[in-house]
């Protein structure tokens, strides 16, 4: 099975200035969603395999985007921040295959860029964006 990158979103205490005082657990909570997820994915998760490769607040992140736009490039799981196959907000979990149809004015855009992007647009700073890499293992018998 390919390596898999998730991003989720979660509500943090947030204290004066640039700090956060629920980070850690934050982190934690953050943590233990993805493994559930893997765990979801796959009956053998190896925990040494996962990274956590980014955190940064959601209104940071938020005003990088743009409106979503055909980009031949981008993979079924692409987005402006690179290919997310996994994105937790609002305490659930989207896929690119089970996320809602695009506007009628899609711009060209998939149905996953503009669920990402929807979701980014309700982010703010009392949120931090945790975005993991895992590797799930294959299901026994899987080819």
């Amino acid at each position: 099975m390919n390596r898999h990158s998730a991003m989720i979103i979660m509500d943090v205490d947030h204290g004066p200035g640039d700090a956060y005082p629920g980070l850690a657990d934050a982190a934690r909570r953050s943590a233990t969603l993805l493994d559930d997820l893997a765990s979801d994915l796959s009956p053998v998760h190896d925990r040494s395999t996962t990274e956590l490769v980014a955190i940064g607040p959601g209104g940071t992140i938020r005003r990088e985007f743009d409106l979503p736009r055909s980009r031949p490039e981008y993979s079924p799981a692409g987005t402006p921040i690179g290919e997310i196959q996994h994105l937790f907000a609002n305490g659930k979990w989207h896929t690119p295959e089970d996320c809602p149809p695009p506007p009628s004015d899609d711009n060209g855009a998939t149905a996953w860029q503009w669920l990402f992007y929807n979701v980014m647009q309700e982010v703010d700073d009392s949120n931090l964006c945790f975005l993991w890499d895992f590797q799930p293992e294959a299901r026994p018998g899987a080819a």
